[in-house]
């Protein structure tokens, strides 16, 4: 009878071992499909993010383009209490008449409207279009779209006159002058959750002002 040498028994492995074995390659294989989801889930909130950031980049162009496009030739309103009103501006509600960008081939001339709705915590922008020639409100000819609508608490409109050099401007909560357009335009946002606070870059626009 030949006896076994340690070397010999150490050619093998025993139940124990394969056990143990098996049982880190199990983890081993666990870890791996948490740490492939795990991937998967910030890649997606990372897509969403940027795919946030840049709707309100295109949105912060739009306005920029509409509010220094406004014309102050043409008024909004034929009859106010004053005469024709060029401008109509309040913290929550704008109204000016502007061309619409060629890449939405809307031609001729719109009076717009730029409106904060909804209330708390849960508020919404919306932009609205009419041709100028409509004397009367039609809503046929109304459009209606909403700009801003997630994880929005305020929007706030203010106004105000260029400042002497070295000086900052001063705000208005309403722009209280019919026949004129204010210097600047300025619109804050404020969304409602910091880890949803996408870009908003500093919102000041200058529009035409010349008024006849």
């Amino acid at each position: 009878m030949i006896a076994m040498t340690p070397t010999m028994r150490q050619q093998g492995f025993t139940i124990l071992e394969i056990l143990v074995g098996f049982t880190l390659l199990a983890v081993i294989i666990a870890m791996m499909f948490v740490g492939i989801r795990l991937v998967y889930r910030i890649d997606g909130k990372s897509e969403a993010h940027t795919s946030a950031i840049s709707q309100i980049r295109t949105i912060n162009t739009f306005l920029r383009h509409q509010l220094r496009g406004a014309l102050p030739n043409i008024p909004v309103q034929q009859e106010g209490e004053t005469g024709p009103l060029y401008f109509e501006g309040t913290s929550q509600r704008m109204r000016f008449v502007a061309t619409m960008p060629p890449y939405l081939r809307q031609g001729g001339i719109f009076r717009q409207t730029l409106e904060v709705v909804g209330v708390g915590n849960e508020k919404s922008l919306v932009f609205r279009f009419e041709p100028i020639n409509a004397l009367t409100p039609d809503p046929n000819g109304l459009r209606q779209v909403t700009l801003l609508d997630k994880n929005i608490e305020d929007i706030h409109f203010r106004y105000g006159e260029w400042a002497e050099r070295g000086r900052s401007p001063s705000w208005l909560e309403s722009w209280e002058t019919p026949r004129s357009m204010p210097g600047l335009i300025r619109i804050d946002l404020r969304f409602t959750d910091d880890a949803n606070a996408f870009f908003w870059p500093s919102f000041v626009v200058s529009p035409v002002t010349q008024v006849n």
